[in-house]
């Protein structure tokens, strides 16, 4: 590779298992995004997901600016937000940057916090909203209950 110079790779074409995997019309989406600084200053990944999934924007009937759910460290990112598998709602957050770091989640959900297995089937105790803290890459499944 030269340097000033970008490539990318659309299509893998295998021949196995399926020699007729990428026949066909196929529509791609892609995006360059420039910054200083390295990935994690420039919340690559938040970027990048925000790209992929766009943010669905719900008008606020009470009036004024306000959010449902905060997370106030860029290196956290919520991949799940969903009604609990028996109750409550439940919140997947995973940590994006390799890095160990702490949130603290703030919004309309009011409630105890439990920390649960992803199937949400064993409960690993009490989550504290204001200080949540994950290891390299953790992923955590929160529940609440109001």
């Amino acid at each position: 590779m030269e340097e000033n110079t970008i490539a990318i790779t659309l299509l893998r074409s295998p021949i196995y298992p399926n020699p007729f995997l990428d026949y066909g019309h196929n529509e791609f989406t892609y995006a360059i995004y420039p910054h200083p600084g390295d990935w994690r200053t420039a919340q690559v990944p938040r970027r990048a997901y925000e790209f992929n999934q766009p943010l669905i924007v719900v008008e606020d009937t009470a009036g004024g600016e306000s959010s449902f759910l905060e997370i106030t460290n860029p290196a956290i990112m919520l991949e799940a937000l969903k009604w609990g598998e028996d109750s409550g709602i439940t919140l997947r957050l995973y940590e994006t940057y390799g890095v160990n770091a702490c949130t603290e989640i703030k919004g309309f959900i009011g409630g105890d916090g439990i920390e649960t297995d992803l199937l949400e089937l064993n409960n690993y105790g009490n989550a504290n909203l204001g200080s949540l803290c994950f290891k390299p890459f953790e992923i955590k499944t929160i529940l609440i209950k109001s």
